[in-house]
């Protein structure tokens, strides 16, 4: 198979453009050794399926297909260390390398993910593609303190990957969607326990939020009635650390 551009080499017995000998060193493989930089055909279609799907098995069959794959991060220079010059004037002394984050719609810090050099290079020309992991992706995202992973934006089939799936694709471990998951159903049942008032709870899918929880009411409620049971119950989802695991965002609505 023809080297793609992300394959390396060395002579064992030669030494690096710095002169310093290979020997001795550990050099482990690169796992991007012919990797031809192009999108993943299963992958973009599983993430097409799942665009404006409700479907639960879909969005996890994305994520799935994530665990294994090879991403694209944009790398761009961030400013580093600065020094004086003779004219007074501060200047770089070096630069660094850091992953491009964004700005979601409510304001959480995200990070952008491509599954092809060319998306990326679409999305921006001056970052520099980086092939990774989706694990490793993951786990730089939560230590960056970003919540989302979108992967390509830009496209008609982008994918958001929310805070509960970052998690479980960083620590390896299977994810559900909170409307699909039951762990999540009796986490909110507990919530709604001992407020009366509240008589059925739907997790649905949320449209701007990840989830949507339809209650229904006892007939009758006053206008403050209906305020103290809201904030009981929003006090009780605040106490569970499976809702606050599982889900990512959440609307309310009162039938």
């Amino acid at each position: 198979m023809p080297a793609g551009p992300f394959s390396t080499g060395s002579d064992p017995t030669g030494s690096d453009s710095a002169g310093v000998p290979w020997a001795g060193r550990d050099l482990r493989p690169n796992p991007f050794a012919g990797d031809t930089g192009e999108s993943d055909p299963e992958l973009v279609e599983l993430m097409r399926a799942a665009v404006g799907s409700t479907s639960a098995d879909r969005h996890r069959a994305v994520v799935e297909a994530l665990a294994p794959a090879r991403l694209f991060v944009p790398i761009v220079a961030a400013p580093g260390e600065t020094e004086t010059t003779d004219d007074g004037l501060e200047a770089d002394k070096s630069a660094d390398m850091a992953m491009v984050t964004v700005a979601a719609p409510d304001g959480r810090r995200t990070v952008p993910a491509f599954t092809s050099v060319a998306l990326l290079a679409a999305w921006s020309s001056e970052a520099r593609p980086v092939p990774v992991e989706s694990v490793r992706l993951m786990l730089s995202a939560v230590s960056e303190d970003a919540q989302l992973v979108i992967i390509d934006p830009g496209t008609d089939y982008a994918f958001l990957v929310r805070r509960p799936a970052v998690w479980a694709l960083a620590q390896g471990k299977p994810w559900t969607p909170s409307w699909a998951d039951p762990d999540v159903a009796d986490a909110l049942d507990r919530a709604a326990a001992g407020i009366p008032a509240i008589t059925e709870i739907a997790c649905l899918p949320g449209t701007d939020t990840e989830a949507r929880l339809e209650l229904t009411m006892v007939p009758g409620l006053g206008r403050d009635e209906l305020t103290d049971v809201l904030t009981r119950f929003q006090n009780a989802l605040t106490q569970s650390t499976v809702i606050a695991e599982g889900i990512d965002s959440l609307a309310i609505t009162v039938q």
